[in-house]
């Protein structure tokens, strides 16, 4: 997967217009006031695993433009289309299954390196747990407090129940 920047973004979008609704990109060119005109000729080449846009001295699929355009961000991995069929740069048709792995591996690396962080000047998770709880018996009150317990792990059902329970005798 190539590494593309905002100007080729930029770039692309003074040559081509992305209709969203019909997911097809059309060239665009300048009148004699030198205003843009979309000219209804579909834009690029089309290729065996989509369509190919020149900007500049530079080659973008199309759905990898596309997906910038939907998603805000270049994709990080492959860009498939639901349907097979390589013209359909439709947001529904779009999927990349690697982006979503990668994902959750950046995210689990980043969660790992906050753990060891937090290990490292001495909070654990269970004094995380303790100062959360009592920050929600303060601010929301017992029963919120129960229920934060509860899905904590730190009591089951049956303790919940019956805590739950002493709580409404009390009052």
């Amino acid at each position: 997967m190539k590494a593309f920047d905002d100007s080729l973004m930029h770039d692309a979008l003074e040559r081509y217009h992305f209709d969203r609704e019909s997911g097809h990109f059309f060239c665009i060119v300048r009148d004699m006031n030198n205003e843009p005109v979309i000219t209804g000729k579909f834009a690029g080449t089309t290729t065996p695993t989509g369509i190919r846009l020149t900007v500049g001295n530079r080659h973008v699929m199309a759905h990898h433009l596309a997906w910038r355009i939907y998603e805000g961000a270049w994709p990080i991995a492959n860009v498939k289309h639901r349907d097979g069929d390589v013209m359909n740069c439709k947001a529904s048709n779009l999927y990349s299954p690697q982006a979503t792995t990668k994902r959750k591996a950046l995210d689990s690396k980043e969660a790992e390196k906050r753990v060891n962080f937090l290990k490292s000047i001495g909070i654990t998770k269970d004094s995380m747990q303790r100062a959360l709880l009592e920050r929600v018996q303060v601010e929301q009150g017992d029963k919120a407090y129960i229920e934060a317990m509860h899905t904590l792990g730190r009591i089951d059902d049956e303790q919940k129940t019956a805590m739950l329970r002493e709580l409404r005798e009390s009052t």
